[in-house]
């Protein structure tokens, strides 16, 4: 019976380290698998990063260019609604005068009439 209980607790062992085999193998399978996925993504990953440091650059480029355009629209607007307050100031001087000078016609002429 001694016997018979060891090739029994062998045969026990060699069925147990045929499971542990089948979920290494199945293990070493899945993590190929996840590898595989993991470097695929990863690829993929660091071309979308390649693509947008290209478009960062570009902006880059352009940006200081823009930046200085906007600058000078800045400027000129200032200067304009300068030169615009400066004609504004102009026409309402020039308005007043011929409003004085109307005044005076109006007197020259009613002091002609009374003549």
């Amino acid at each position: 019976m001694s016997l018979w209980k060891g090739t029994s607790r062998t045969n026990d062992l060699e069925s147990q380290l045929f499971e542990m085999r089948e979920y290494s193998t199945a293990a070493d399978v899945k993590l190929a698998y996840i590898t595989n996925q993991y470097v695929s993504l990863l690829q993929e990953l660091l071309q979308q990063l390649k693509s947008s440091d290209g478009c960062l650059l570009e902006l880059l480029k352009k940006y200081p260019d823009m930046e200085a355009m906007l600058n000078q629209y800045l400027a000129s607007e200032a200067h304009m609604t300068e030169e615009n307050a400066n004609l504004l100031t102009s026409l309402k001087t020039l308005r007043t005068e011929f409003e004085a000078s109307v005044a005076q016609n109006k007197l020259l002429a009613d002091s002609n009439n009374d003549i």
